[in-house]
């Protein structure tokens, strides 16, 4: 592709992207294009093997035949781990040039963990067993920031994920440093260490399309993109204030929007393959300070107007942590991520049956 505005952004900016999955063959490409990580949770491991369910079927019966004793649950999770190991050596040479900053796969615990920290904690530190180039994915709701800290403390690299709101990045950012001080003085040596707070921005701007339906609010549906927009913008300036260690992350992206307006911060952007595609495609050039745009007042106005919830998002005192597990993009995730890791476990037990 000629037209690489990717490569571009990547070469030219601080600004990075990952490979929103862990699926091997797209995150060859995308690589090419600059991506210096590759994402996963339960949905995405989910899709991959539906793409190709008679090789995974294979690899089913292939564990049964290594393992007879296993669980259906231990099947599901050697699966994830098979999907890893295909993955990481992609990246590792990135891994390696970066020393630890670049070149990660992210595994997420359990989602159904997402009450209970030391299970996190437990199921976080048999993961980071599987691969030195990896990177584990823990929720931000009350359960999952002192796991964070903890995890961190022991010298793993953490992205903390179904988080869509400024005072829930605010928490991840406190649990990394708190992390990282332990770590220290513990002797760790945090040079090959990262963390990533990854905003879902386009499931923030789905929850608000979803209220302004349920609620007949008379707002312009196509400006409900403005609050990701906003939100976002203010967790990488609030970040780079603070000087947090962590780096923003935008995933769950709805639109070129959701790159192309973040370019030249110091950030994260995930990108499905389908997106990496499309972005390519526009014309250039990037605008090296998109970041520092400001989202326009008077749509700032009218979202905090007519939804309370972009209000809890978008200010840094909107929610105590102990409310962020019943905000209505959590809740939804959750459910999915849980639904997804289920119907893999379904899918396992019909290899077994």
């Amino acid at each position: 592709m000629t037209n690489c505005i990717l490569k571009q952004m990547t070469t030219t900016t601080p600004t990075e992207f990952w490979n929103d999955t862990c699926e091997v063959e797209s995150l060859r490409r995308a690589v090419e294009w600059g991506a210096t990580g590759a994402t996963s949770n339960p949905v995405i491991v989910l899709e991959c093997v539906k793409k190709n369910p008679s090789r995974w079927i294979h690899e089913v019966a292939e564990i049964r035949q290594q393992k007879k004793h296993f669980s259906e649950i231990e099947i599901a999770w050697e699966l994830i781990r098979r999907l890893a190991l295909l993955a990481m050596p992609v990246l590792k040479p990135l891994y390696e040039q970066s020393r630890g900053r670049q070149g990660r796969v992210t595994i997420q615990v359990n989602p159904v963990y997402f009450t209970n920290t030391d299970k996190m904690i437990e199921h976080a530190l048999e993961i980071s067993q599987w691969g030195e180039n990896l990177a584990i994915k823990i929720p931000a709701v009350e359960a999952g920031f002192p796991a964070m800290e903890e995890l961190t403390a022991r010298g793993l690299s953490i992205l903390s994920t179904i988080q869509y709101t400024l005072p829930q990045a605010i928490a991840t950012a406190e649990a990394f440093e708190r992390g990282y001080k332990r770590a220290q003085k513990n002797g760790i040596d945090s040079t090959r260490m990262n963390s990533w707070a990854a905003i879902m921005v386009g499931r923030l701007d789905d929850h608000l399309r979803d209220e302004q339906k349920k609620h007949n609010i008379p707002v312009n549906t196509e400006d409900i993109h403005y609050a990701s927009l906003a939100v976002f913008k203010k967790v990488a300036k609030v970040f780079r204030e603070n000087r947090y260690r962590c780096q923003p992350m935008a995933a769950a992206i709805r639109g070129s929007y959701h790159c192309l307006d973040y370019v030249g911060g110091n950030v994260v952007i995930t990108l499905p393959p389908a997106w990496q595609e499309f972005i390519n495609g526009t014309d250039g050039p990037i605008i090296p300070d998109a970041i520092d745009q400001p989202v326009p007042a008077g749509k700032i106005e009218i979202l905090r107007k007519y939804f309370p919830d972009f209000q809890r998002a978008y200010e840094a005192d909107g929610m105590k942590v102990e409310e962020f597990i019943a905000f209505g993009s959590t809740r939804k995730t959750l459910r999915q991520f849980i639904g997804g890791y289920e119907e893999l476990l379904h899918f396992v037990r019909d290899c077994m049956l």
